[in-house]
């Protein structure tokens, strides 16, 4: 309002009290947040440890719920306990797939990998973006293990694929491994649907 009456030292010298009450309040706000971070965390930890004890008890449906729901306290304050959450999200639902036949959690399994992957970066989070991709042509591997089609396989391959560009051998050498038996796995798969013998030579 003094600025719009032209009273431009009056107008700095309400924002220079208006720092000041900032500034006081800083310290207490900071604190704040510290509070919150850390009980954030803390629910985190509750729905995880949750999670796990599900996982035990082979309700790999009830522990991917947990997973989201640790996620999402976490997903604020700590990005990479949101990312391994997450993750574990993803491998609940695949897992309850692989085990009870469950189509529908492999397919949720799929998307949610996809999701995570479009939020890695893969210049600065190579590892993370690998493993993400491995775990995504399982994904995808699994399901089209039971579909009539090939298009899941295909996709399986292109994913194991992606994954080995930054898999290599001479900087992962187990991760390297892991990935190559199941591309191997994927291309026999998709060898045992096909006329020619091409792929099971690749696997």
């Amino acid at each position: 309002r003094a600025v719009a009456e032209g009273a431009i030292n009056a107008a700095i010298s309400f924002h220079e009290k208006a720092k000041a009450r900032v500034a006081s309040l800083e310290a207490s706000v900071t604190a704040a947040e510290a509070d919150v971070k850390a009980r954030r965390l803390e629910f985190a930890e509750v729905y995880a440890k949750s999670a796990e004890t599900n996982e035990l008890a082979f309700a790999y449906l009830k522990a991917a719920e947990d997973w989201e729901k640790a996620y999402e306290q976490a997903e604020r304050w700590d990005g990479a306990k949101a990312f391994d959450y997450r993750m574990s999200q993803a491998l609940a639902l695949r897992t309850h797939g692989d085990h009870k036949g469950d189509n529908l959690a492999l397919a949720r399994s799929i998307d949610l990998y996809r999701a995570i992957l479009a939020t890695v970066p893969r210049d600065s989070r190579r590892d993370d973006w690998a493993r993400i991709q491995n775990n995504l042509g399982t994904a995808l591997r699994n399901l089209g293990s039971r579909e009539s089609g090939t298009a899941r396989l295909e996709e399986a391959v292109v994913a194991y694929r992606a994954a080995l560009e930054e898999r290599t051998r001479e900087r992962v050498p187990l991760d390297w491994a892991a990935t190559q038996n199941n591309l191997g796995a994927a291309l026999q798969a998709l060898g045992t649907r096909e006329a020619g013998s091409t792929r099971l030579e690749q696997a």
